[in-house]
């Protein structure tokens, strides 16, 4: 046997291997990944929703469906424009398309220092925490489920309506 090494860096395809090696073990042992989540990586996953004041982009939420959830990788509003709802008008977009799409929730994660009671008012939970992540600063995911296919159905008519206070 040759002498085994450890090389630190990044290589796309060589990623790619790993990941698709990992996908044909996990697809082996769970059935709803064998039918469900394809065998080598992809970004057509990635759903992204941006927000416009004219020409000027003002804010954007950047996720991507995995497993069944939509997982909201980063929502930003610029600062100028915040506190006027633009920020749940994009969550709300995710929301609809999530819904639109039988999935069965989305989740974020945010560090104490930026939005976990903008999260929490609009519904989500805490179903995890690091400390120290980085040292000082506490990182939480956070969790909202969608309801039942049928409960969806109703608050994505509502959403698209422009009726919030109905959901």
């Amino acid at each position: 046997m040759a002498a085994l090494k450890v090389v630190k860096g990044y290589e796309k395809s060589t990623a790619d291997v790993v990941r698709t090696n990992l996908r044909k073990i996990n697809r082996a042992k769970c059935s709803w990944l064998k039918e469900n989540s394809p065998i080598t990586p992809t970004t057509d996953n990635n759903h992204d929703f941006y927000l416009y004041d004219g020409e000027k982009l003002i804010g954007g939420l950047l996720g991507r469906v995995q497993y069944g959830w939509f997982h909201g990788d980063c929502l930003w509003v610029d600062e100028n424009y915040r506190g006027q709802g633009y920020g749940l008008k994009l969550m709300s977009q995710a929301e609809i398309f999530a819904e639109d799409n039988g999935l069965t929730g989305i989740y974020f994660e945010t560090w104490d220092f930026q939005a976990r009671p903008f999260y929490e008012k609009q519904g989500y939970t805490v179903f995890g925490e690091l400390s120290d992540c980085p040292f000082g600063s506490t990182f939480y995911f956070m969790m909202k489920k969608l309801g039942t296919p049928h409960q969806r159905r109703l608050r994505a008519l509502a959403l698209k309506n422009g009726l919030d206070d109905f959901c």
